[in-house]
């Protein structure tokens, strides 16, 4: 589930990275929008913050579906037991803010290297399995929650949510360290875009 989660950041600022980016160039609208009065890092802020707004509206259309299908799903017939509040779905996306940015910084600076919207597509589907393939190895090796783990974006938020899903609580300093070095990646991230 958490993977799904991750995903559906990624995804959902996908193709409006794409598109304010790659698209613009290939479509000829970037020029004249370079030629207005608006200082560049203003330009690509802009467009950054755009992707994260999808983003964010994809997570939020999978935690509302999620909320709303869990109850109708018979988890007990296959001897599972899957719950979540609204507390729950609070806390993924809090926990999930600082990776809507990342995600968006790391989508637009990609996408902003392709000459044409097929090659930025390219790049883009490469890219999302980047920050998605930790979190298919760390099911399949079992990886525990420490410091050291936080340190990886998306990896970190992943293992977050899995506690927060199963009901375990999560450390604050865990949590707090996994933002931390999330928001320093969009950031610079961010930086990179602007150069």
């Amino acid at each position: 589930l958490p993977y799904f989660l991750v995903l559906a950041i990624f995804m959902g600022g996908f193709y409006l990275a794409i598109d304010t980016t790659a698209g613009e160039r290939e479509h000829g609208s970037l020029e004249p929008l370079l030629t207005q009065p608006v200082e560049r890092a203003e330009l690509v802020l802009g467009k950054i913050a755009a992707t994260s707004v999808f983003g964010t509206l994809s997570l939020l259309v999978f935690l509302i579906s999620l909320y709303f299908a869990v109850p109708f799903v018979p988890f007990e017939k296959i001897g599972m037991a899957l719950e979540i509040g609204l507390t729950q779905i609070l806390s993924i996306l809090v926990i999930s803010i600082p990776l809507i940015f990342f995600a968006a910084a790391l989508l637009t600076v990609v996408a902003s290297f392709a000459k044409s919207y097929k090659e930025a597509q390219t790049y883009l589907t490469i890219v999302v399995l980047v920050p998605t393939l930790p979190l298919i190895l760390a099911q399949l090796l079992n990886i525990e929650n420490s410091l050291t783990v936080m340190l990886v974006p998306s990896l970190s938020q992943a293992i977050l949510m899995a506690d927060l899903i199963k009901g375990e609580p999560v450390a604050f300093a865990n949590a707090l360290t996994s933002m931390t070095t999330t928001i320093v990646g969009a950031v610079l991230l961010a930086w990179v875009a602007i150069l």
